[in-house]
């Protein structure tokens, strides 16, 4: 009688099958505990840097920054978590009262600006360029807020310079976002929100205010790296991704296989908005130049480059030295190198930076001024 062969040998298809589909099932399940321990949630997956917004589990609030009737951002003087030897004036701007100076007092100069001119990455703050020309002997007053944009400085010049008269008004212009489309100015609403997941925009690109939840939840969408289909599409595609993103695995491996951007608004600027940004920011810089003119003082436009690591053609000093013309445009005598600006992902200048600009713009005054030595780290002002 002839012995029956094993049934893995009558099989052999069902044993090559079994042998795929065993370590699958085993590495599945401890793939998906793996990335769910590394963060991955099913559904989403981080697309872009959060140095500016990240995912929360209790959105909270803050209040740094505030809106006035005008539609003016300034800091909030209430906030007692400035430290550091920072003082925020009654006006909501950091440094000294906006009071007109005393005959005697120095040349004083109205400095307006964005983040730079605020002086973020200086260590400590009141380390900014702007205070370190306030140490060389002018009157310095900072108007300077993370985030404004030329539209404000124009609206900050026709409120401060009828009532400072000062000698001189200066705008420190940043080309990273000074030629970006200028943000609404409602009264109380600002044009970002500050909060624990990061400062995020309060404005969809439509144009519609967003509460801070609403925001988040909105930038929280757009940050996604998987797009979610619809409910109602009942396609075997949207089905098995519905499947796919309700685990962290089929999540993770969704979002290798869709295209990705480098940043949330890349592409969708046409040569048309570029040339209006332009005639916009002639329009903001000609206001201030006339209101500095009508009550005597003069008009100094400083150029802010872009760290070498990120210029391009639409942000280079050179390549838009004509968005300039007629305005005498200050651009800087000495070169800024990766050794000015805070590490990378950051754009501002570190001291160094701060004090090297400093000497720039006593230069570019002209009074023979310079500036005192160094002073330590963490020693206020």
């Amino acid at each position: 009688m002839t012995e029956r062969a094993p049934w893995y040998r009558r099989h052999p298809r069902l044993v090559r099958a079994a042998l795929v589909i065993a370590p699958i099932a085993l590495l599945v399940p401890a793939g998906e505990v793996v990335l769910r321990a590394r963060g991955v949630t099913p559904g989403y997956v981080e697309r872009y840097s959060k140095q500016s917004f990240r995912r929360v589990e209790t959105l909270e609030v803050e209040r740094r920054f505030v809106t006035d009737e005008d539609g003016v951002c300034h800091a909030d003087p209430a906030v007692e978590r400035w430290g550091g030897g920072v003082v925020i004036n009654e006006d909501g701007f950091r440094g000294r009262p906006f009071v007109r100076p005393a005959g005697g007092a120095g040349r004083s100069i109205l400095f307006l600006g964005d983040s730079f001119t605020w002086g973020i990455a200086a260590r400590p703050l009141t380390n900014s360029f702007v205070d370190l020309v306030d140490r060389a002997g002018y009157v310095t007053f900072n108007t300077g807020i993370p985030r404004a944009h030329p539209k404000q400085y124009a609206v900050l010049a026709a409120r401060y310079v009828p009532r400072l008269k000062p000698d001189v008004v200066a705008v420190m212009f940043y080309m990273g976002n000074d030629l970006q489309d200028a943000p609404p100015m409602e009264p109380f609403r600002g044009t970002h929100h500050q909060t624990n997941a990061g400062d995020f925009e309060a404005y969809t690109d439509d144009g519609r205010y967003m509460t801070a939840e609403e925001a988040y939840r909105y930038h929280l969408d757009r940050s996604n790296a998987v797009a979610v289909p619809s409910p109602d599409d009942r396609s075997i595609v949207a089905a098995v991704r519905r499947v796919a993103l309700a685990t962290a695995l089929g999540t993770k491996l969704l979002a290798v296989l869709t295209p990705n951007e480098d940043e949330p608004r890349a592409g969708g600027v046409t040569a048309d908005d570029r040339r209006r940004r332009r005639v916009d920011a002639r329009a903001f810089l000609a206001s201030i130049r006339d209101v500095a003119r009508r009550h005597g003082a003069e008009f100094r436009l400083f150029l802010i480059p872009v760290r070498s690591e990120r210029e391009t053609r639409r942000n280079s000093i050179e390549r838009n030295l004509d968005v300039f013309e007629g305005f005498d445009p200050l651009v800087p005598d000495v070169e800024f190198t990766a050794a000015d600006h805070e590490p990378l992902p950051g754009w501002h200048f570190n001291d160094r930076g701060h004090r090297k600009y400093a000497e720039f713009v006593l230069r570019a005054l002209g009074d023979g001024r310079t500036l005192p030595p160094p002073r330590r780290a963490g020693k206020p002002r």
